[in-house]
């Protein structure tokens, strides 16, 4: 018997893909963004697993977690608790992709890390490669692409590597790590500043809805939402320092909607400050954003160019 976190850990590196199906016209669709919230912020009642599986099993409401939180610790362990044989492990949860592909017509299907088709949208803008793609959403998604123009062939999931070796930082429950850069560049960063910045956000809302939040009163001029992202900006200057070291980097892009509006201006502009003042070893590495259309489905366009169409 598979515990359910090799289950859940499929399901996390399945929704943080993106899922390319190809009918004429192409249309992708980007799993990431829906189905991480379904997750989240599943209802308390008791619902089956999949008819194949013939499991029931339980999703507790997601909480509002902080770091250490007996809450979240509580849910972790309540969904770790179960258990998949590995027969339906390998005959559903390992081929599901496949197996959607089929129900809707068996179309040509590519399955890619939404980080990976984030620096292959840069890499199909720029039109050159050395590029490091970040997507700042639900999480962080990273990917890259060489100076050939390729993916590595591993998938780049900086989401949980640290970035703040500070013991006393946020703890990331997928990972157990603290100081991990989802809880930096994402919705999850920009809530945990909201509290410090002096934000009241409802605790009841969404992260979604809390951000929209704070995206709105950086719309209004509000210096406590400016404060905010020239905080992310600055940790995201020291993090592409870190991250150079693994990756020669040319250009940055960054997509999702952390930075939508004025606030992703803001963090590029003090990334740049904090790269030429403090590593002036990469200060040529150009931080960029597409246009604002493109930061939200960019990554969908770049994912429809993947499959091959027979």
């Amino acid at each position: 018997m598979r515990k359910i976190s090799s289950f859940i850990m499929a399901c996390a590196m399945c929704l943080s893909m993106t899922v390319v199906g190809t009918v004429a016209p192409q249309v992708a669709v980007q799993a990431e963004e829906t189905a991480t919230v379904e997750l989240k912020e599943a209802p308390t009642e008791t619902p089956t697993l999949d008819k194949d599986f013939g499991y029931e099993w339980y999703l507790i409401q997601y909480p509002e977690y902080t770091a250490n939180s007996e809450n979240t610790k509580s849910w972790m362990e309540k969904i770790t608790s179960i258990k998949v044989n590995d027969a339906d492990f390998d005959r559903v949860v390992r081929k599901m992709y496949i197996n959607c592909a089929k129900e809707i017509g068996d179309v040509p299907l590519t399955v890619a890390n939404d980080g990976d088709v984030t620096a292959l949208a840069g890499a199909l803008s720029l039109k050159h490669g050395r590029v490091l793609g970040i997507a700042m959403g639900t999480s962080e998604a990273v990917g890259y692409v060489n100076k050939d123009g390729n993916l590595n062939g591993w998938l780049s999931e900086l989401a949980f590597v640290p970035v703040d070796y500070n013991k006393k930082a946020m703890v990331d429950e997928w990972s157990g790590d603290y100081g991990c850069g989802v809880k930096y560049f994402s919705q999850d960063g920009v809530i945990k500043l909201a509290g410090f910045a002096g934000i009241e956000l409802d605790e009841n809302a969404s992260p979604a809805e809390k951000l929209k939040v704070v995206q709105g009163l950086m719309k209004n001029g509000d210096p406590r939402a400016r404060e905010i992202y020239e905080n992310i900006g600055i940790y995201l200057g020291y993090s592409i320092a870190y991250y150079a070291e693994f990756y020669d980097i040319q250009n940055l892009l960054l997509l999702g909607r952390v930075t939508s509006g004025d606030g992703g201006d803001i963090i590029i502009a003090k990334a740049t400050e904090v790269l030429h003042t403090e590593f002036p070893e990469y200060k040529d590495i150009v931080i960029m954003m597409p246009d604002e259309w493109t930061r939200r489905v960019g990554q969908s366009i770049a994912a429809a160019s993947l499959p091959e169409v027979k």
